[in-house]
Parts: C-alpha cells; sequence; structure tokens
C-alpha cells in the first residue's frame, strides 16, 4: 500500500506500542499501514459517513476479524472508548478539529497523545490544547500541493508566548525549509491581494499587518 507523504509523515509521528484511534478514518489508510508495519498492538477507526466507513470495514476487514481494529459510525470522539490512549485527527480545517476536541472535552482526561493535521486555524488549536492540559512534543510542515502543519501533543503543562503558539515552538526551533516556504508564499500572496484596487482600507491594513508578521517570522529565523 502507499500512502500520501502526509500520513507517511502521521504515521511517523505516532507513539509507538500505544493503541491508537484514528478519527474521521475515510478508507482506513492509516490504521492499515499502522497495523501491517506493527507500530501500535490495536486500533480504533471511525468516520461519519456511510460511503467512507463501509470502505474502511473493507480495507480493515482482515484486522477486524482479528480483533485488533473497533470500528464506529458515528460524530468525532463519541463513543470513543477509553482504550486508546493516542488520538489521531487529521484531513479536517482547524475550526472543526477544534469543534470535535470541545465537544468531548471531559475525554482528555483518558488521553496521552493528541497528533492534529488541521487546515488552518493552528494557533487556536494549541492555545486550545494548552490550555487543557497539553504540550507540544512535536511538529512537522509537510507541502503537498498544500502546506500542512502536524502538530503532537502530549499530556503535560508547559507554557508558551503568543509568538510560540502563533507558529508552533517546534517549527521555530526546527526551521524547516517547508515551514519557512509556507509563511513566504503566504507574503507573496498577501502581497498579491495588495494590489487589489477594491479593496477596503480596513482589509488592506489587516493584510499589510500579516505580511509584517510574517516578515519578522522569517527574520527571526535568519
Amino acid at each position: 500500500m502507499k500512502l500520501s507523504k502526509r500520513l507517511l509523515t502521521i504515521a511517523s509521528m505516532i507513539p509507538q506500542g500505544i493503541p491508537c484511534a484514528d478519527i474521521g478514518s475515510d478508507h482506513g489508510l492509516l490504521v492499515e499501514y499502522l497495523l501491517n508495519n506493527k507500530l501500535v498492538p490495536s486500533a480504533y477507526a471511525s468516520d461519519n459517513k456511510k460511503g467512507p466507513f463501509s470502505r474502511l470495514n473493507e480495507n480493515l476487514k482482515k484486522y477486524i476479524d482479528l480483533g485488533l481494529v473497533e470500528t464506529n459510525l458515528s460524530d468525532g470522539l463519541d463513543n470513543l472508548p477509553c482504550k486508546y490512549k493516542t488520538v489521531v485527527i487529521a484531513g479536517m480545517g482547524g475550526e472543526l478539529i477544534g469543534e470535535i476536541i470541545s465537544k468531548n472535552i471531559n475525554l482528555l482526561e483518558n488521553i496521552e497523545y493528541l497528533l492534529l493535521a488541521p487546515h488552518g486555524k493552528e494557533k487556536e488549536i494549541r492555545n486550545l490544547l494548552v490550555n487543557h492540559g497539553f504540550r507540544i512534543k512535536d511538529e512537522n510542515v509537510i507541502f503537498e500541493g498544500h502546506f500542512y502543519e502536524i502538530i503532537l501533543f502530549e499530556k503535560g503543562s508547559q507554557n508558551y508566548s503568543e509568538f510560540e503558539l502563533k507558529y508552533g515552538p517546534i517549527n521555530l526551533m526546527k526551521k524547516d525549509q517547508n515551514f519557512i516556504n509556507k509563511y513566504q508564499t503566504r507574503i507573496n500572496s498577501n502581497k498579491e491581494i495588495l494590489v487589489n484596487p477594491h479593496l477596503t482600507n480596513e482589509r488592506k491594513q489587516e493584510v499589510k499587518s500579516l505580511i509584517e508578521e510574517d516578515f519578522y517570522l522569517l527574520n527571526s529565523l535568519k
């Protein structure tokens, strides 16, 4: 089986030897890869759409029959058994991921690791988890037609600056080229937006502020 660069990176960041839940598992490819390579002892896969859920069960039938996978047609963390100490939520907007976690915030007591790959709203996600007893263990930025940030949280407390919460403390430490490219690309895109003659003054100031913040970031990495 062949995984995308994004899913391979997610798989490489998952703590090994711990039962893992993949929320919004789609066709179950990540879970299949984890079990094929014996990276986790057991897994839980859920999806809230009947089509993907049906294919998920087909793809994981061998492991379901062996009692290594539980599947569930449900929303978010609803019905998540407490034995799964690592939870993966990827392939969704950051706002939706935040809603999924906030809806079942009490379940965080049983979770040791959260591996999240939000499409945007990364600062808000970091804020949410840090405010509920998690710290940032690892981060990676992947480019696959789009820049994806992948963040691994672990149970524990740590203080972060607003700058670290916005851009990611591990990202700032690693200074990875994909991380740099993401914000250079955003600067270029925002410069193009400023050329629009119909831009309101309020929107123009917002875009200028974003450009200045990203310039500050890139200069701080030199």
